[in-house]
């Protein structure tokens, strides 16, 4: 009785001192964007592009039947919003690139949750500091998101992933157009 016990108290406590998800900073994934800001939501769907490796990253997002391609580039220190043939150049205000999943080191195991895109069971982590609050639905092999959620203020951002590919993304990802 005592060994049982015993085991039983080392599955607790290993479960415990489990460790958080690990997800790669370098990605490429197709979404469905649910944007809530106070009364009006906007859903849209895009991809995210991100090369943590090189320090830039790129969206694509759909809006109102019209691709809208944004680039980063952290080495440049530039941002790039493209719209069909027009081009425009913005200065970075802040040239650190941060892991799009740092915060998931700091964030508590809320339980359970469901891909809603997957239809699949997953584990919810959250983490909240003074700006934001974060939310993210990992896959049982926590090495694939299914959903994130950002809310700050009166903003909620959601991305579904409907895929993930954990790699750096091509070098012709980030290419700008030369009237830029």
């Amino acid at each position: 009785m005592k060994f049982l016990v015993l085991i039983l108290v080392l599955v607790c406590a290993s479960a415990a001192l489990a460790a958080n998800p690990v997800i790669s900073d370098n990605f490429s994934g197709q979404l469905i964007i649910i944007d809530k800001n106070r009364d009006r939501t906007e859903n849209t769907t895009g991809a995210q592009y991100v090369d943590f490796v090189n320090k830039r990253e790129r969206f694509d997002i759909v809006r109102r039947n019209t691709l809208i391609k944004t680039v980063i580039l952290y080495a440049t220190k530039f941002r790039y919003e493209i719209i069909g043939t027009e081009c425009f150049k913005q200065p970075l205000f802040n040239d650190t690139m941060v892991g799009p999943w740092d915060w998931l080191s700091n964030a508590s195991n809320l339980g359970s949750c469901h891909g809603i895109y997957q239809n699949a069971p997953g584990n919810l982590y959250g983490f909240k500091n003074t700006n934001d609050e974060f939310a993210t639905c990992i896959a049982d092999d926590n090495t694939t998101p299914y959903w994130v959620e950002n809310v700050r203020n009166t903003d909620d951002f959601t991305m579904i992933f409907t895929s993930f590919n954990p790699t750096v993304p091509a070098a012709s990802f980030f290419t700008v157009p030369a009237n830029c």
